[in-house]
Formats: structure tokens, sequence, C-alpha cells
């Protein structure tokens, strides 16, 4: 499945019913859809910062 975090990537497979797929592909394009291109470093430190950190499994620490 393409992946939800990197545009040139694709996520481990998951078994998912029809309704449950169609809702994820779904969640993934609005995400898309709702972000904007950051390609300086100026454009990066217009981006607000997150209030408090959070844990992110798949990396196995906090961001």
């Amino acid at each position: 499945m393409p992946s939800l975090t990197s545009v040139d990537a694709f996520d481990s497979g998951i078994l998912l019913g029809a309704g449950a797929a169609e809702r994820l592909i779904d969640h993934a394009r609005q995400c898309y859809a709702a972000a904007r291109r950051v390609e300086t470093p100026a454009a990066v430190r217009t981006l607000p910062m997150p209030r408090t950190p959070h844990v992110n499994p798949g990396q196995g620490g906090q961001v």
C-alpha cells in the first residue's frame, strides 16, 4: 500500500476488509490533499512546532 508518511515508499502490507481498506485509502488521500510542499529551510522554519512530543512506535522513540 502507498506509504502514509512518504510519497516514494510503501508501508508494510496489512489485511483489511473492503470497508476498512476504503476508509484507509480515503484517509491517505485527504492527508495528501491537505499537505503543502515544503522545499526550503526557510519554509521548514515557518512550520508550527508540535505542542508536545509524541511516541512513534515504528521508530522506537520520541520525535
